[in-house]
């Protein structure tokens, strides 16, 4: 180890210290115990005492301040695995003086040393990968998450890359996951191998599914040490539970954390597929569909027009992904399917991996520009130019990048934006006069609502006059796709648990 790492190391030695003197199914319980709380709103186990001023009611906020925060059960479960022991100990983590001396050398000691040591003149920069850690936790689960990814994986063409990757089709991965992770919410140790003698899920399902989400207790820790950084990313780096939420210890699974198992049978199928040679093709084709379903139901005001991929010139160009126009404004609307990697998310050397990340971004920004100027010139087909009609380009990204939660990425950004453009003998006023916007796919469910009701014009203008929070605070979102929800998994997985 150079000389930060053997710093690292010794602001992490005294945490490792303590958490040997505690059983690990005894610790595991502990974590299942509050994520069963935060995850689902159930009790906690009588046998965890509560930390003071923690009730399981209570505010999410103040169950984070007064108990611990789940990042910090995402790591400590790492840290578990890797070193407490299994013999009987009379010495107790349920205790609250025993959990609560681990949690504030955590956050006091261990994660301020951590700043101490990287975090100076960083600050704003280690802010965007803080969103990564911690942001997702308060988002939860909810059921726009469910429909939206399985809407995208459920594709013909994504979902035959799944089946050959894993050996079970998308819906077969959900239905079975759905139910592991109802199941685990209700008892800490379930028996393993499920037995199955239903017609919905066979046994070869189940244990197809178990060999590719779980992993024994010796597994993990092999995993774990394999994958482990006694660097600057500690509490940021790659955890082998995000791949493998579910954990086999004897003859009993356990899922700690039940929404790391929630993510990797949503969004986590990405990463079975994306080093296949057709994934970029066939994937960035579905998450299109799956924006024009979402303009396609919430899109009623007859006002509206939407438009597909337009298809121009000689040399065969394509517009943006999708293009809708109402009386006063046109919006290009370009969907990418790209992720943060990992480095951009959890390293503070911009070199490592955001800059690359931040590059791409700009790039997709610019070609909504290009487009834009290819429709002013009259060169698309079905959609004649119109200079009366507000430009309002629109970048909407699978996985939020939280580009907009942070005070430097978006002027990085912009720079780079700024930069290709002059390279590319555009006049940079373009982004004055017609500001670009990179939405989440989350948030551009939410936000095409608004345009819908009240136009793109307006839209854009409660933008520019910082009004838009207050506006969307009082307004009346509805559920896309209603219905949908509940004759795809609500109903299946009851007559599921029905028959095992």
């Amino acid at each position: 180890m150079n000389e930060q790492n053997d710093k690292v190391f010794d602001l992490y030695r005294p945490l490792r210290n303590k958490l040997r003197n505690y059983n690990l199914i005894e610790s595991l319980f502990l974590v299942w115990s509050y994520s069963r709380n935060y995850t689902f709103n159930y009790s906690i186990p009588p046998e965890v005492e509560l930390p003071n001023g923690f009730s399981p009611s209570m505010d999410m906020n103040n169950r984070r301040l007064y108990g611990v925060n789940e990042f910090e059960l995402e790591f400590l479960t790492r840290e578990f695995i890797l070193h407490c022991h299994t013999r009987k100990d009379k010495k107790s983590i349920l205790k609250k003086a025993h959990f609560g001396k681990i949690v504030n050398y955590l956050r006091s000691d261990l994660d301020n040393g951590l700043h101490e040591l990287f975090d100076r003149g960083k600050i704003l920069l280690d802010s965007h990968r803080w969103s990564h850690r911690q942001f997702k936790w308060q988002i939860g689960y909810d059921r726009s998450d469910i429909l939206r990814y399985h809407k995208i994986f459920s594709d013909p063409k994504v979902d035959a890359l799944i089946t050959k990757m894993t050996g079970l089709s998308v819906n077969e991965i959900l239905l079975v996951g759905f139910y592991t992770f109802s199941i685990s919410a209700n008892v800490f140790r379930n028996k393993y191998p499920i037995t199955s003698n239903s017609t919905a899920v066979s046994q070869v399902m189940f244990d197809k599914f178990f060999s590719l989400f779980s992993m024994t207790i010796e597994e993990a820790q092999k995993s774990i040490k394999e994958t482990y950084r006694m660097d600057e990313t500690i509490l940021y780096s790659f955890n082998p539970l995000t791949a493998k939420p579910i954990l086999i210890y004897k003859n009993t699974f356990i899922c700690p954390l039940h929404l790391l198992l929630f993510w990797q049978i949503t969004n986590g199928l990405y990463y079975f597929i994306c080093n296949e040679p057709e994934f970029n093709s066939v994937f960035g084709d579905s998450f299109e569909k799956y924006i024009g379903e979402v303009l396609t139901d919430v899109v009623n005001n007859p006002s509206f027009n939407i438009y597909k991929e337009q298809i121009y010139g000689k040399q065969v160009k394509k517009s943006s992904d999708w293009i809708i126009t109402d009386s006063s404004s046109i919006i290009f609307i370009e969907c990418k399917s790209k992720r943060m990697t990992l480095a951009s998310k959890s390293e503070l050397e911009v070199e490592n991996g955001l800059n690359n990340d931040l590059e791409k971004m700009a790039t997709f920004i610019v070609q909504v520009y290009k487009t834009y100027l290819d429709y002013k010139s009259n060169k698309y087909p079905e959609i004649t130019f119109n200079s009366n009609l507000l430009f309002i380009p629109i970048i909407v990204t699978l996985e939020t990048w939280f580009i907009n939660y942070n005070l430097i990425l978006p002027q990085m950004v912009r720079s780079l934006v700024q930069k290709k453009l002059e390279d590319l003998n555009i006049d940079v006023e373009i982004i004055i006069k017609h500001p670009y916007q990179i939405l989440s796919c989350e948030e551009f469910e939410l936000d095409i609502q608004i345009i819908n009701k009240i136009g793109g014009r307006k839209f854009a203008e409660l933008h520019q006059n910082k009004q838009i929070k207050t506006f969307k605070d009082g307004f009346q979102y509805e559920e896309i796709f209603k219905g949908h929800f509940d004759s795809t998994f609500i109903k299946p997985l009851e007559k599921l648990k029905d028959s095992i």
